[in-house]
């Protein structure tokens, strides 16, 4: 992942920001992908869900992912 980090956005009148092409790529991020996002004690962390599962009472699509703890770190080094 080295040369990724670094990158920054300008945040819009809407309050939204663009991840960079190279991210999503990288994370394999097309239009349309639900991501989650969290706070985190070193910033904002946004990814992609481990996985995603009907819920089959809705006919919804909610994610299922396994605790995010060292997530942010593992991505900076």
């Amino acid at each position: 992942m080295t040369g990724l980090i670094g990158i920054t956005r300008k945040i819009d009148h809407m309050g939204r920001v663009t991840l960079p092409k190279e991210y999503r790529e990288f994370f394999q991020m097309p239009t349309g992908k639900r991501v989650e996002i969290f706070a985190t004690d070193e910033g904002i962390l946004i990814r992609v869900p481990a996985r995603e599962t009907a819920d089959p009472r809705s006919g919804t699509v909610r994610g299922r992912t396994p605790d995010c703890d060292g997530i942010t770190k593992d991505m900076l080094s």
